[in-house]
């Protein structure tokens, strides 16, 4: 995401313009990056720790001309991301092909350790995500299971369908 990008969905959300919101982010990245640059160090919870780390000037020898460079001294930022920063990314590896509609039908499936066995079944029903996915394996369309089982709507096919997918994308 680009920073007019990011001015665009902040001015969005705080309904602000975004023109003032740009600015906002100019003012806060200045701060950010001379606060960086004098004390080595930013840390937020959300996001993770910049250092500043120095290398030496050093030699390098390369192999391919045969010559040996002297590499000037420099630094690097550094990004040690925070755990949160990290199970939000993890969490996009499964759900990020998910449309929000998608995300909106996993609520349909819950999963009551009191009821069968802890099996993820669709909210208010006593209908399995296993059993919907063995009937739909067996080659029965969802109309015929919907006409069977009247206490499930169109879209807890679906749900059951995302619920799997996202199973199969956490274990890989």
């Amino acid at each position: 995401m680009r920073k007019p990008e990011l001015a665009t969905a902040v001015a969005k959300k705080l309904k602000l313009p975004a023109s003032t919101v740009a600015k906002v982010i100019q003012a806060a990245m200045d701060h950010l990056t001379t606060e960086l640059a004098q004390t080595g160090r930013l840390a937020y919870r959300d996001l993770g720790t910049f250092t500043v780390e120095s290398y030496p000037a050093r030699k390098i020898h390369i192999p391919a001309t045969g010559k040996t460079i002297e590499l000037p001294a420099r630094k690097l930022v550094r990004l040690k991301p925070s755990q949160p920063l990290m199970k939000k990314v993890q969490q996009s590896h499964v759900t990020g092909i998910l449309s929000k509609q998608d995300e909106r039908l996993l609520g349909r499936v819950t999963i009551e350790s009191t009821r069968y066995e802890g099996k993820p079944l669709i909210r208010d029903t006593d209908v399995s995500v296993e059993f919907l996915l063995s009937l739909l394996v067996q080659g029965q369309t969802p109309a015929q299971i919907l006409q069977a089982h009247p206490a499930l709507r169109p879209e807890d096919i679906r749900a059951c369908l995302v619920y799997a997918y996202q199973a199969i994308a956490r274990e890989s």
